[in-house]
């Protein structure tokens, strides 16, 4: 009766909290795994999949406040639900602190491969201009020492 409601309520609860426990960690592994991409496109591909699992993070939020109300509601949760709960928030809280800064990282590097590239298209640019630059009107300006500037004078 009573003590096997009890039982599969206090099961219940549990299987979420490490049901989420298991959301964040996967959440966070998957923070590293992604890494920050070795090229422009890459790095861009990341910060994008970055944003959706923030917002995936976000929706765990959900999931924390539906249990910890679950677990306040019921007169029979104990101490051991309540520390549980307390690991949840600090999990949570970094794994949000570890997106919050990848995202901060990532966005810097964007921006700083997104310049490296300007400056390199440039780059290239200034030396095409110089490549395709008509030299020869300018054949009258020949090297001073052929002149006779500097030579020793007779």
């Amino acid at each position: 009766g009573i003590n096997a409601e009890y039982g599969g309520v206090i099961d219940e609860i549990d299987n979420k909290i490490n049901d989420l426990l298991a959301q964040i960690q996967a959440k966070n592994d998957q923070l590293e795994e992604d890494g920050y991409g070795d090229n422009l496109q890459s790095a861009l591909r990341i910060l994008d999949n970055l944003l959706s699992q923030m917002d995936d993070v976000d929706d765990l939020q959900h999931g924390i406040t539906a249990v910890k109300t679950t677990v306040s509601e019921n007169p029979r949760s104990d101490i051991r639900q309540e520390a549980k709960l307390q690991d949840l928030d600090y999990e949570y809280g970094q794994l949000k602190s570890n997106c919050v800064s990848k995202d901060q990282d990532m966005r810097e590097g964007v921006e700083f491969l997104e310049a490296l590239a300007d400056l390199l298209k440039w780059g290239r640019e200034q030396k095409d201009k110089e490549m395709k630059f008509d030299w020869s009107e300018y054949h009258h300006l020949d090297h001073p020492y052929e002149k006779g500037i500097g030579k020793q004078q007779k």
